[in-house]
């Protein structure tokens, strides 16, 4: 079964369809962002002003934006401008350093893989610090923590009412999510290839990066935004006392810069959840779909292909680095996780070092115990998007083969083997 169009996004967009279209003006999105942010001017930021203004370049030669499309790209690039420059005058009113904090483990598989369930499960024995979502959307603003929370709140509300969001994915706007929105704000344009289906956004990107241009200073930017939360915490009393505690993360983007990530966080545990490719790829795809429907005019032909390219190049090039670094990369594999969760989070906690305690699982046994599971309403299969097991498990079996090589089994290796 295909995602839902969200009937509000289908009549916005019929009625849109007659706005005049223009270019996307980095430079008078620059100025607003200055205003919104009550700065005096925008300096240059090399690496971020490059990426962004290239995706949106990109972004103004698609035929296929749909007038929610146009709007979207006009304001995720305006609050990604803004977000900058508040993060900056926070940085300079406080004197935060882009110095590595203490990260205990990222979580860098694809998506659809168990991520969530293993991150929320690891959040839950209380031993590390997760960011908050109403964090992640807010960083070095001057709103309260309630304010914060109040228009999360309000901004996940209408997501859900534009893509049906909560058919695949439901979030939570007050508990921990990923950090796929730090990434943005760095300048890792993750999202805008996740919306729009930029044809060369994720390589061109991954390319300048690779090179050794941008990558480094971007997750130096990304450990200035984990600080920033850190003394938030602090000044607003969220937290009484400096959190000792490490960082949980999870994105499904730091698997392309993984030698980046693992250069800024040297102590950090690299996990990476293995999947039998055919069972969790229609779940990528109706993921994707939901999401750019709304925005842009698209085909379940079209999104099964740029699927397929996520997965496989995040997983090739978790290959490549584990080739190079053996037994760095963390390995679960994902019906290990369903079948025993409380077994591999020990697993985890053991592999990558963190003290824990029999209190710290009962936690988190309670949470299993206490999880809201709202069956998923939406059942994709590989034939919806024209896509068939043999396919999908040859093309990525080469990458998770190298992984499985060369990577640390956290968990015993009960999936099946990826088919040749």
């Amino acid at each position: 079964m295909l995602p839902k169009h969200a009937l509000p996004a289908r009549l916005l967009n019929s009625v849109g369809r007659l706005a005049p279209k223009s270019a996307f003006e980095f430079d008078e999105l620059k100025k607003l962002a200055v205003r919104r942010a009550g700065s005096d001017s925008w300096d240059d930021i090399g690496e971020f002003d490059e990426a962004l203004k290239w995706v949106l370049d990109e972004a103004s030669k698609l035929d296929t934006l749909t007038f929610l499309g146009r709007q979207w790209v006009k304001t995720a690039t305006l609050g990604a401008l803004t977000k900058r420059l508040e993060v900056e005058r926070y940085r300079r009113e406080h004197a935060i350093t882009s110095d590595s904090p203490r990260v205990g483990v990222i979580i860098v598989s694809p998506p659809r893989t168990g991520t969530t369930l293993l991150f929320e499960l690891l959040d839950a024995t209380g031993l590390f610090r997760s960011p908050m979502m109403w964090e992640l959307c807010f960083a070095g603003s001057r709103l309260s923590p309630a304010q914060r929370k109040s228009r999360a709140v309000w901004m996940a509300r209408m997501q859900s009412a534009l893509t049906r969001m909560d058919d695949v994915h439901p979030v939570d706007a007050l508990g921990p999510e990923e950090c796929t929105m730090l990434l943005n704000y760095t300048g890792i344009c993750h999202s805008y290839d996740f919306v729009l289906g930029l044809p060369e956004a994720r390589r061109r990107l991954a390319e300048l990066d690779q090179l050794g241009r941008h990558a480094r200073r971007r997750y130096d930017y990304h450990a200035l935004l984990l600080n920033t939360i850190a003394h938030e915490r602090l000044a607003s009393g969220v937290d009484a006392e400096p959190d000792q505690r490490p960082w949980l993360l999870k994105a499904p983007g730091h698997a392309e810069f993984v030698g980046a990530v693992a250069a800024k966080y040297p102590e950090a545990s690299l996990v990476v959840n293995l999947r039998s490719p055919s069972d969790f790829v229609p779940s990528v795809c109706s993921l994707q779909m939901t999401h750019q429907q709304s925005f842009v005019r698209t085909t379940p032909a079209k999104i099964a292909e740029h699927s397929m390219k996520i997965v496989d190049h995040g997983y090739s090039t978790l290959g490549r680095w584990s080739a190079n670094q053996p037994g760095k990369l963390r390995l679960v594999e994902y019906d290990d996780l369903v079948e025993a969760p409380l077994t591999v989070a020990r697993k985890v906690l053991e592999a990558s070092g963190v003290p824990h305690g029999e209190a710290d699982l009962k936690r988190a046994e309670d949470w299993l115990k206490g999880r809201k599971r709202r069956p998923s309403v939406l059942r994709s299969t590989l034939d919806d998007y024209g896509l068939d097991a043999a396919t999908v498990d040859s093309r990525l079996a080469p990458a998770l083969t190298r992984i499985r090589e060369t990577g640390s089994k956290v968990s015993s290796v009960s999936g099946p083997a990826p088919r040749a």
